[in-house]
């Protein structure tokens, strides 16, 4: 039986996360391991709320790269040259 609690939220291609067992679960349609009855009782509800769901939030912005510094360099011209050193 579906929770409407379970519901996190919608994903651009139609599928859904719910919270399963305690974690995130990715609901899709195609996924063989749900089962028609789930799939029916969550779009009903979400036919039904759809207020209830939210979409997927976007991912987060990835941290910059530091800058390269004087230090990673010479250690990477070390390695380099222990490489062609053998």
């Amino acid at each position: 039986m579906f929770d409407p609690k379970q519901l996190i939220y919608s994903r651009p291609d139609g599928s859904f996360v719910i919270t399963y067992a305690g974690n995130p679960y990715h609901l899709s349609q195609e996924d063989p391991h749900v089962s028609d009855e789930l799939w029916d009782e969550v779009t009903a509800f979400i036919a039904e709320n759809p207020a209830a769901v939210q979409p997927e939030p976007p991912p987060p912005e990835p941290e910059p790269m530091p800058e390269p510094t004087t230090d990673y360099f010479l250690m990477m011209q070390g390695f380099l040259d222990t490489l062609s050193a053998r």
